[in-house]
């Protein structure tokens, strides 16, 4: 799954990071950062009701999984509803939303970089 970085070893304590809006055009759409940085990062993310990712289809240059925690979160291309305990996984360049919650949803995802090359 790429290249990993070292990170500093973390004993169990509360996030220290705080919630912070997702970039444009997401609307409604919050993370918190929990361990690394960048596309080297494990965050929560958290859609208010209403909440919605923006009107394109994503495409990232990193790998992505997420397992939700709670709420729904619609796929507007696919029509799939990702629930808790749902999983998905990523490569880079995979084609994924856009996305809109009317009820609101939270997930744990984990992002890595690419291979180089």
């Amino acid at each position: 799954m790429g290249t990993r970085r070292a990170r500093p070893a973390q004993e169990f304590a509360a996030p220290a990071g705080p919630w912070v809006p997702a970039p444009a055009p997401a609307t409604g759409v919050w993370n918190r950062v929990l361990g690394g940085e960048g596309e080297d990062a494990t965050l929560l993310q958290r859609y208010e009701p209403g909440g919605r990712s923006g009107t394109q289809v994503l495409r990232h240059e990193h790998w992505e999984e997420v397992y939700v925690l709670s709420g729904a979160l619609t796929d507007l291309t696919s029509g799939l509803v990702a629930t808790a305990g749902t999983y998905a996984f990523r490569p880079p360049g995979m084609p994924h939303g856009p996305y809109l919650s009317e009820q609101g949803w939270e997930a744990l995802v984990t992002t890595r970089p690419a291979a180089p090359g």
